[in-house]
């Protein structure tokens, strides 16, 4: 591919937090709106990761982004820019990063319900693949790594819909017919399903989430794979 001209011609154009195409966000952050919105990055102290120590790692999450966002919401901030940068472990093992990805977005959700604080998440793996030197691309320990994974299991795929469709309601959705039909898809697939189900819900002037709308959903998205 080549590039011809620039997206933005002028440089008097080239403006800090302002792009010629915003993103806007679920919540309704506007990013490249013009408004710059405060980041904010932590980490953990230094310990290690394992199954072991989980328990622990979560509670840390778990303060550090409540605490962050009430001090956000009490200096009145317009919106947040969750980073989350994961260690190591956590993208050797990819289920620690998910449980602190849950931690996080519900932390989030509970600061929009009781501040009205609008947030978004990003999240940066690490490239594991760095610890050899020189770094080995595509083989390799750490590189069949990256490039294979595990589909979601039942338990996993109804905890990515469920928290893809938090803002909806799904009391009426039967997990027990839908999750079978869930087989075989990837966790970007699942979020997919969840989103065009949502989208047609909104679309019929509705919150409430069926099951029958979430399997048709899913069959759409297994069509779409094939």
């Amino acid at each position: 591919m080549r590039y011809r001209r620039l997206a933005i011609a002028n440089s008097d154009d080239l403006l800090f937090g302002c792009a010629p195409k915003p993103l806007l966000t679920r919540q309704g952050l506007r990013i490249g709106g013009g408004l710059v919105y405060p980041e904010l990055n932590f980490t953990l102290p230094m310990m290690e990761v394992t199954a072991a120590t989980m328990p622990t790692v979560v509670r840390h999450y778990q303060d550090i982004i409540k605490d962050a966002l009430r001090r956000a919401a009490e200096l009145e901030a317009p919106g947040v820019v969750i980073e989350f940068e994961t260690v190591p472990p956590m993208t050797a093992t990819p289920a620690f990063g998910l449980e602190i990805v849950g931690v996080l977005l519900d932390g989030m959700e509970e600061a929009r319900r009781r501040y009205g604080l609008k947030t978004v998440l990003r999240m940066t793996p690490n490239d594991n693949r760095e610890f050899t030197r020189p770094p080995v691309m595509r083989s390799g320990e750490h590189g069949v790594a990256v490039s294979s994974y595990n589909l979601p299991d039942a338990k996993l795929a109804e905890e990515i819909l469920r928290r893809k469709l938090a803002m909806f309601q799904t009391a009426d959705i039967d997990w027990q017919r839908v999750l079978p039909e869930t087989e075989g898809l990837s966790q970007a697939e699942l979020v997919r399903a969840s989103e065009e189900a949502a989208k047609k819900a909104v679309l019929g002037g509705s919150t409430r989430i069926t099951s029958e709308a979430l399997i048709a959903a899913v069959h759409e998205r297994e069509a779409a794979s094939h």
